[in-house]
């Protein structure tokens, strides 16, 4: 199922809406069209709600209309119009404890050199795949010691029944 939350040129782009227990909602930034929507597909079927923006400037107006609401920003490192370390440092003055997770076809050390100060809290090397993603997720949204969904998104000592 996609919906779109404003108008193409006023803020946000396409929610895809998944169907297990998981929730919440991921803000997808990447301006290449065939990454976001595999992106969008491995989050929704994870049961994530995504919120996508082509560019920095975009992410950051989606951080400041519906910040509160996002769980987690995927963020690529190269991007059009704004710099993923300046579309970061932005997200940041908005919402200091947005959890972001980096992506990138370029190595991790590569890609933390160009941030200083407002790192992000995860690197996540492209291509990636289900796995990969979920447990970057799991490591960022739910560290070691709190409460965790499992793979089907239900949270330990619960039924689905619930």
């Amino acid at each position: 199922m996609t919906a779109m939350s404003l108008t193409k040129n006023g803020i946000m782009g396409p929610i895809v809406s998944g169907n297990r227990a998981c929730k919440g909602i991921v803000l997808v930034v990447d301006d290449e069209p065939c990454l976001v929507k595999s992106a969008s597909r491995l989050l929704s079927s994870m049961g994530f709600e995504v919120l996508i923006a082509e560019g920095g400037p975009q992410a950051v107006e989606i951080c400041r209309a519906r910040g509160h609401e996002i769980d987690l920003v995927l963020l690529d490192l190269v991007l059009r119009e704004m710099t993923s370390v300046e579309a970061l440092r932005q997200m940041r003055a908005l919402r200091p404890d947005i959890k972001v997770i980096l992506t990138s076809g370029y190595s991790e050390q590569e890609c933390l050199d160009h941030f200083a100060g407002a790192m992000p809290d995860r690197f996540l090397q492209k291509p990636f795949g289900y796995e990969a993603l979920n447990t970057a997720i799991q490591t960022v949204l739910y560290p070691r010691g709190t409460a965790r969904p499992t793979p089907g998104g239900i949270l330990p000592g619960r039924s689905s029944e619930h």
